[in-house]
């Protein structure tokens, strides 16, 4: 019975095993890796997708997908540096233009789908070569 115990527990925290061992893993093949400063850097680099999968969830619990995520995400990431190197907008006011961008085009993709009447599935590639095509 205890052996069964520990084995549920183990599958229900599987993901936290695997993470910890990762993280022995690294710091033992380079030391540095365990570095504030170094676990700060990836934070910051996973901070973006952590946002949009909190997003993507809600999308998911209401019952639909939204597959031209990544695409919209990489188009406002373009559109914030391009404003703030090439127009010379301050960054604050590029992060505020990128938001209502990123906003507007989440509304437009859900009206799009909602008045079409055309599946997600149907929808939202259109709006995959959409933005990402008109960036390059």
């Amino acid at each position: 019975m205890k052996e069964n115990k520990l084995g549920n527990i183990i599958k229900s925290q599987a993901i936290w095993v695997v993470f910890i061992v990762l993280c022995v893993g690294f710091t033992i093949a380079n030391p540095r890796f365990i570095t504030a400063t170094n676990l700060l850097i990836m934070l910051r680099q996973v901070a973006v997708w952590g946002i949009a999968s909190v997003g993507m969830t809600f999308v998911i619990l209401l019952g639909d997908i939204d597959l031209a995520t990544g695409s919209v995400i990489t188009f406002v990431n373009v559109l914030c540096s391009y404003l703030m190197v090439h127009m010379g907008v301050p960054m604050v006011l590029a992060i505020i233009i990128t938001l209502a961008a990123s906003t507007l085009i989440g509304i437009l993709n859900g009206f799009n789908h909602r008045d079409s009447g055309v599946d997600c599935h149907i929808c939202h590639p259109d709006s995959i070569f959409r933005y990402r095509f008109d960036y390059l």
